[in-house]
Order: C-alpha cells, then structure tokens, then sequence
C-alpha cells in the first residue's frame, strides 16, 4: 500500500500567510493547485510492499538496516527538492516528524540511492528510509501520523536572518487494516507481541546464551584462561570477533545509553520497561549484565561484549602489528579525562528533564549506531564522527572508552554493586613490584597495586601476569631463590 501526498504552492502561501516579512521565494512556473511537492510514502516492512518496491539487493539493505524495526519509505519529486533557494527550502537533514498516540518516534533517516521501483527515480527523486529506533517502537496496527517540516527563510531589508518552520501532514492511514493486518504479514516482519518476536529469533537467542555461557565458563576459570599469554590472546581476539561480528553487526546487540534515556522517558510518562522486551538481544545482554555488575562490574560488558568496544580493541591490535603503538598518559591527566565521561553522561540525564529535544542530540555523542546499526551507511557527519572514535584509540588505547563514552561512565557509576574483588593480588603487589601496573593498558591499578574495579575492563592481562614467572616479580624472586640452592648430593661407598 503506496499512498501519495501532494503539497501545491496555495498550500504553502497558506501555511505562511501569518508571516508578514518579506522572503519565501516563489516557485516559478508552477501553478498554485500544481505540485511544489509529491511525498509517497509505503511501510516497507510488509513484504508484498517492500519486495515490490525494492529490487533483490535493495530488499537485503533493508532488512540490513532495520534489523526486525519498522521501517517507512519516503520519496519526494517537484520543484522544492532541487531548490538551492533557503527562501524556498531550507536544507534539514530531518525533514519528518512521526508520532503515534500523541508521543514522538524516534528514528534514523537513510538516504536510499539503489534501484527503486519509482517512475523518474532517481534523477528526478529523492528516497529514504525511515528506520524506527527500538527504544520507542511503532506498532503498525495502531494509526500513526507522518508530516513533513518546511523550513523558509524570511527577514527584512533583504537581509533572510529568521527561519520559519511549517508541518504539513503525509497521509498514511493504516487503521482499516486491523481486521486482516496478519494475513498480509510475510515470516519476516515482527509482531507486536515480544513472545513471537524471540520466537522468531530463536536462533540468534541461542547462539547469545551459549555465546554468553562460554564467557562466564573462561572468567569463573580466569586463571586457567590466562595461564600463558598465548592462551589469552587467542581466547580474547576470538571472543572480540565474535563480539563485534554476531553480537553486534549481525544479532545488533549493541547497549547504548539510548536504553538508559528511553527507560528514564518512559518511567517519567508512567510507563514501564515492557519496550525493551521487543529486542531479545538488548534485553539478554542487559539481564546478563546486570547480573555480572555484582561479581565482575562494569568490566565485563565493556570489556567483552561492546561491539564498538571491540571494534578498537581489534583496529588497535592491527595497528600494534603495523608499529602504530598507543600513548600511555600521565597518571594525573589520565585520572582527569576521565571525568569526561561522568560530565557527558550528566548532560544526557539532565537534558532529560530540561531540554527532552538536546538530550536527542545529546546521545549523538554515541557513534554506536553508526558502526554498529547502520554498518557506516549514513550521513557523512556521523560516519566522520565514528571514525574520529575510531582513530582516537589509534593513539590512546580504547580512548572513546575510556574518555568519552556515556554508558561506560553509567555502569562505572554503579560498579559499587560489584561484591567480589576478582583480580589475585599479592603483599608485594604496589610494594615493590609494578608489573602489572605498567603493562595495564587501561591505567587502571594504583601505584598502591589496588585496583580501580570502575575502571577496570577485564582484559584478564594482570591475571596472567600474576601467574607468569618471567613477568611478576615476586615469581622472578622466587625462581631465582630456587636456582641458587646447591643440590647436595651424598656419595654412599658400597663395602
């Protein structure tokens, strides 16, 4: 079901007639009941719609996309989508508003340049997908509101300094739908019912819990997982590609602190967390880890199951091999950075409450949607932004991290939960050997050898010092001792 909405030039003297400054360049040439802009719109997640529209590999880039979301195509053709003219559009790289049942739906807009079943596409029409975000969720039973945003350009003495907005409805009405909406509905598109949606997904749900059961059989055995650096290694960079590779870019289980803000909205509204159980993967990982809080902390997901965390730990390991080697701060200026995270982290929450529009901007800080989500096929701001991230931990190991990211700073908050000092250590940890301190990429254990568990991420490397006799000090003490005793050996004369 395709529908089309025609904006005409007497609708936009109409919508702007209250603007009494000069400005809003006219269309020339286009008649008033002509079209100054055609809007088709088709929810892209039924198939009979989606599979008609898109071509083999457009239908694959979808569902790439959306990872079991809803998703809205939008084309617009006429005048006003080449028009360079601010006073006749101004540019706004989100130009819908979507609501359902009064509330905003948050979602990411994908510029769709493959074939299109479109008539004048694409050199005369622009396309998009729109990808609802899972935290607010659009069920397509219920009727829901699409409008587009026209931003003109207005001022006096031929000086255009004011923007005005105006929203024009899209029609897309899916209410009469309810009687038959799951008899049009292909394998592949989710129901609103979150049993069905784990149904569906049962795969993927399994692969996680096993994937999730072989980490906490290695970290209940840390030390024998550690017990030569080898082992670890292999084990780590195996678990990481794992991480980034089915956790992430393919189940699309990436924890964002957009969870974190869409709970907080939703507990403001009255509501509860019922939202999170429509996705299995976010909702496995955040019981697992708030379970693993209270023993290991905040290390285990960031330091296991971040795909993005494990993105640059991986591009770092690379980059070692290549002799591109990370920069190891001052104590000092390192113990500052990362108060970063905390103040970033406090301007999300804050804006919340005081600014719900910034904290939307706010969370963009995140470049996880972007290498995770959207596998970097987006708009080139948060593509450079992501690779920013990226390249900083080239220099400082797993910088993003460390410094900037605003979930890590939100479970490094709570890590007072953690119950079990984990890390062996000895009396001569701190006094005098430093081993594991110098070679603890993270910075994270004192001068003292006390570890800073908030800031630890369980890379399991002062484990296998610990038990290494050629790097811990107290077992090159110890070995040495033993190499300098003389065996005695007692000759025994037959008579």
């Amino acid at each position: 079901m395709i529908q089309t909405t025609v904006i005409t030039p007497a609708d936009i003297r109409k919508a702007y007639s209250d603007i009494k400054q000069p400005g809003g360049g006219k269309l020339e040439g286009v008649a008033d009941d002509a079209a100054a802009l055609t809007l088709n719109v088709a929810l892209l997640g039924i198939p009979s719609i989606g599979r008609n529209l898109l071509d083999g590999e457009g239908w694959r880039y979808l569902n790439t996309s959306r990872r079991k979301s809803q998703a809205l195509l939008v084309t617009e053709s006429g005048p006003l989508v080449t028009s360079t003219d601010d006073a006749l559009r101004v540019p706004d790289d989100t130009p819908f508003v979507l609501r359902q049942n009064g509330k905003p739906i948050k979602f990411s807009i994908i510029p769709y340049d493959k074939k299109l079943k479109h008539p004048g596409y694409p050199d005369k029409v622009k396309a998009y997908f729109l990808v609802v975000d899972k935290a607010t969720p659009l069920d397509p039973e219920q009727p829901f509101n699409l409008s587009f945003k026209l931003g003109r350009r207005f001022g006096t003495n031929q000086i255009l300094n004011k923007i005005e907005q105006r929203e024009f409805p899209v029609a897309y009405d899916f209410y009469g739908w309810r009687a038959n909406f799951y008899d049009v509905l292909d394998t592949d598109l989710h129901s609103i019912d979150w049993i069905r949606i784990w149904l569906n997904r049962w795969i993927e749900v399994l692969a996680l819990v096993a994937g999730l059961g072989v980490l906490t059989f290695a970290l209940i055995r840390q030390q024998r997982t550690s017990a030569t650096s080898r082992r670890l290694q292999f084990f780590r960079v195996a678990y990481l590609i794992f991480t980034l590779g089915f956790i992430g870019w393919t189940a699309q289980g990436q924890l964002t602190i957009i969870n974190i803000t869409a709970a907080v909205e939703s507990l403001r509204g009255g509501g509860d967390l019922s939202f999170l159980l429509s996705d299995p993967m976010s909702t496995i990982l955040w019981l697992f880890t708030g379970v693993t809080l209270f023993v290991w902390g905040r290390a285990t997901f960031c330091g296991w199951l971040c795909p993005f965390g494990a993105l640059q730990e991986l591009i770092s390991l690379i980059a070692n091999r290549i002799g591109v080697h990370q920069r190891r701060l001052r104590a000092a200026w390192d113990a500052r950075l990362k108060w970063i995270k905390y103040a970033i982290l406090a301007v999300i929450l804050g804006s919340i409450l005081v600014a719900p529009s910034f904290s939307e901007m706010a969370v963009k800080v995140e470049p996880f949607e972007t290498a995770i989500s959207f596998h970097f096929v987006r708009d080139w701001p948060y593509i450079l932004w992501a690779v920013i991230c990226l390249a900083f931990g080239l220099f400082l190991y797993r910088g993003y991290c460390r410094y900037i990211c605003p979930l890590g700073a939100a479970l490094a908050a709570v890590n007072f939960l953690q119950r079990w000092s984990w890390i062996p250590r000895r009396d001569a940890c701190g006094t005098p050997c430093q081993s594991c301190r110098h070679r603890c990429e993270y910075q994270a254990i004192a001068p003292s050898g006390q570890v800073q568990y908030s800031e630890c991420f369980q890379c399991l490397d002062c484990v296998s010092i610990y038990q290494d006799d050629q790097r811990c000090l107290p077992l090159i003490q110890e070995r040495k001792r033993e190499h300098r005793v003389i065996p005695v050996q007692l000759k025994v004369e037959a008579r």
